[in-house]
């Protein structure tokens, strides 16, 4: 099962999505630019509403399996593609 190397939680009050809290050091997320804060609402065009489900959806892949995670940081939306450890 592919990593991402992050951890996470529900997003507060309401908000669609999953945020992100400590990310390893030279894992999947860092390097793809994820940083602590970063709201995830999709992996390859799947709801991420719970951590739960991020973890489900990412352990779906391989290592060296490259996705597709939108997520938001501050006002912006970003489309970001790590390749899973």
């Amino acid at each position: 099962a592919g990593v991402l190397g992050v951890q996470a939680s529900t997003s507060p009050d309401d908000e669609v999505g999953v945020v992100i809290g400590d990310i390893v050091v030279d894992g999947a997320a860092a390097d793809a630019g994820l940083v602590s804060g970063d709201r995830v609402l999709s992996l390859d065009g799947a709801p991420v509403t719970n951590f739960a489900e991020l973890v489900g959806l990412v352990q779906s892949h391989f290592a060296g399996d490259t996705i597709e995670l939108v997520v938001v940081r501050g006002n912006q939306t970003l489309t970001l593609s790590p390749t899973l450890s």
